[in-house]
């Protein structure tokens, strides 16, 4: 509880308009052990006796009478009371101290005793914090003024005051008044740069692909960006991957331009890319595992954090998050002529597709050779895994860092028609993989990922090599 810091007299009459009581409500103590409770048990009894002895009975009614003097006494002041508060400084610093000063006057016949001053102010999006002051007693038609200071702890931003609440106790302490006034009014916190930076460091652990998320905004201080709705046509510089933790309405952030020339996706076109039955289709849960692996290499060899949480498989589901993702993945004009929703077989691909994607990826190769990148190739099929090995070794030579990840499918074709499969196919399947991918990676010291969905929920297994 802590005291106010200059409680001074005032005789004058005050311009400004008092609060409004929004609620008036009285408190009898009467707890156990406490006072109130033995004096009235005590009083009672003195009644009962009265009933013998008549001199008794004067006793505890004069004892009653006094008490409901009391309780008369305090709901007069109680319902005479008016409040007003100011703020000193409209604009303050985060961190630094934030002045109210209250005006509190008694229009009652009657001297208050104790009373207890509580100020509960907002924060944005922080939970209530209250000032707590003592105030010395309060002379019939007089009036106090005093300030209280507050330690500003709420973000830079807007932050909105809030009711303000005196108990007031009457002489005998048997009952408390407790007075509410409501008054909002909306504050502007500032920041200095000392206390950006101490903000910029504290929530390090906050920043997502994009990089720091602190941002100094005229007007608005420092807020955190994050990720609002895709919408058709937004470039992959305005894409960020983590939600807003302190703002309702969500911002975007540029993504660091290191970050986009230094990654490369490449997503096999071929028909049997495709998962199968009742699960996430290949297409996301491929590019939601590589953007982990990305995090991951980033959050190893940046100087920027790039700690973001799992992106959850659950949250790519659907065509609105996969025009995201492709739209993402594929910038820079990388096959942006392709249709996402064609498939091909393995002969159609090497016929129709696969000639025109091996011009494009050696102009990619030209395009990505300052500075080397990584570059994840991502495919759901074994087939031709010669010369998908063949490739990626051109691409180390030239001073890539490729990375194969194979999807393994769900339900293989002659399982299609099975809705449930024992454990030990898939198992049996994934060992499978591990053995064949080894053989054909391993010799070349290219990394490459396996990963076995499960079920058709779409939980992972998965494996890395390097």
């Amino acid at each position: 509880m802590s005291k106010p810091s200059s409680v001074s007299l005032v005789k004058n009459d005050f311009s400004e308009e008092y609060l409004r009581n929004i609620s008036l409500f009285y408190e009898f103590k009467i707890l156990f052990f406490n006072k109130s409770y033995i004096l009235l048990m005590f009083l009672f009894l003195i009644c009962i006796i009265g009933f013998f002895k008549p001199i008794f009975l004067y006793f505890g009614i004069s004892g009653f009478y006094i008490i409901f003097r009391q309780y008369k006494k305090l709901k007069h002041i109680s319902e005479n009371i008016t409040l007003n508060r100011s703020i000193i400084n409209h604009k303050i610093k985060s961190g630094k101290t934030l002045s109210f000063r209250y005006h509190i006057k008694n229009n009652s016949r009657y001297t208050t005793s104790s009373i207890l001053l509580t100020d509960y102010t907002q924060y944005l999006n922080y939970k209530e914090k209250a000032s707590t002051s003592s105030l010395p007693s309060i002379e019939k038609y007089d009036e106090i003024e005093f300030n209280l200071d507050v330690l500003c702890e709420a973000p830079t931003g807007k932050m909105n005051t809030g009711s303000i609440i005196l108990e007031i106790q009457d002489e005998l302490g048997l009952f408390t008044a407790i007075n509410k006034f409501d008054n909002t009014q909306e504050l502007q916190v500032i920041c200095d740069e000392h206390q950006l930076n101490q903000n910029k460091l504290r929530r390090a652990k906050d920043s997502p692909l994009a990089g720091d998320i602190e941002s100094a905004v005229v007007g608005h201080g420092i807020s955190l960006f994050g990720l609002r709705d895709y919408r058709e046509g937004d470039p992959l510089k305005l894409i960020s991957w983590k939600k807003s933790t302190l703002e309702e309405k969500f911002l975007v952030k540029e993504l660091e331009k290191d970050i986009t020339r230094r990654v490369v996706f490449q997503i096999s076109q071929e028909k049997e890319s495709h998962m199968g039955y009742a699960v996430v289709s290949t297409w996301e849960i491929s590019k939601a595992i590589c953007l982990n692996l990305i995090r991951d290499y980033l959050d190893a060899y940046s100087s920027v954090s790039f700690i973001t949480d799992d992106i959850q498989l659950k949250d790519l589901s659907g065509m609105h998050t996969l025009g995201l993702f492709e739209q993402a993945i594929f910038n820079i004009n990388f096959r942006k002529s392709s249709n996402i929703h064609e498939k091909y077989t393995s002969s159609e691909y090497l016929s129709k597709v696969k000639p025109k994607y091996d011009k494009f990826e050696m102009e990619i190769i030209d395009h990505y050779m300052n500075p080397p990148c990584l570059y994840y190739y991502i495919s759901a099929s074994l087939n031709d895994i010669e010369e998908k090995v063949k490739f990626m070794s051109l691409l180390k030579a030239k001073g890539f860092k490729p990375v194969f990840v194979y999807i393994s499918p769900v339900f293989p074709s002659q399982y299609v028609r099975k809705v449930f499969r024992p454990t030990f196919v898939y198992e049996d399947l994934f060992k499978q993989n591990d053995s064949f991918m080894k053989s054909k990676f391993v010799n070349s010291h290219i990394p490459f990922v396996v990963i076995d969905v499960q079920n058709a929920m779409g939980q992972l297994k998965v494996n890395y090599y390097e």
